[in-house]
């Protein structure tokens, strides 16, 4: 399934062990699906979207590939290219993820939101409008470039 951002909806096949944890962890972010969200799953799983989830894939494919070639030709730029999201990141604090959105009006997140592991690294998504990407990746080239001189 995909496309389906804010849903609500997901499903395991694990030991009961790994699922009564997870089931309490989900009670905190969701109690429940709502039927709205509960026919679009079954929807989207019954087989008749799969030419709309191949154009999705490709169009996301195509946008990742621009990014991650736009953002590793800006000189002191660490990117690691994403091998199945929607997001890139790259290493950088979130005082750049400030500046960015400060000087050139662009949202990136700062990777210590999403954990530890993301700490002196933002995030950007290319799940957007292409032309609105190409611009963003722009801006933050302009801001980059000027300001590691």
């Amino acid at each position: 399934m995909a496309a389906a951002t804010g849903l609500r909806i997901g499903w395991t096949i694990s030991s009961p062990e790994i699922t009564k944890p997870m089931v309490i962890a989900n009670q905190y972010i969701s109690t429940c699906a709502s039927s709205v969200s509960q026919y679009a799953a079954i929807k989207a799983l019954d087989g008749s979207s799969c030419q709309f989830l191949k154009d999705i894939r490709a169009n996301l494919q195509f946008k990742r590939d621009y990014a991650y070639s736009f953002l590793t030709d800006i000189p002191h730029i660490s990117v690691e290219k994403p091998k199945g999201a929607n997001i890139s990141w790259f290493g950088f604090s979130k005082d750049v993820a400030h500046k960015i959105l400060k000087d050139c009006d662009v949202l990136t997140i700062p990777g210590i939101a999403f954990g530890d592991r993301g700490d002196n690294h933002i995030r950007i998504s290319y799940a957007v409008d292409f032309d609105n990407l190409k611009e963003a990746l722009f801006r933050i080239k302009n801001v980059l470039s000027n300001w590691r001189k």
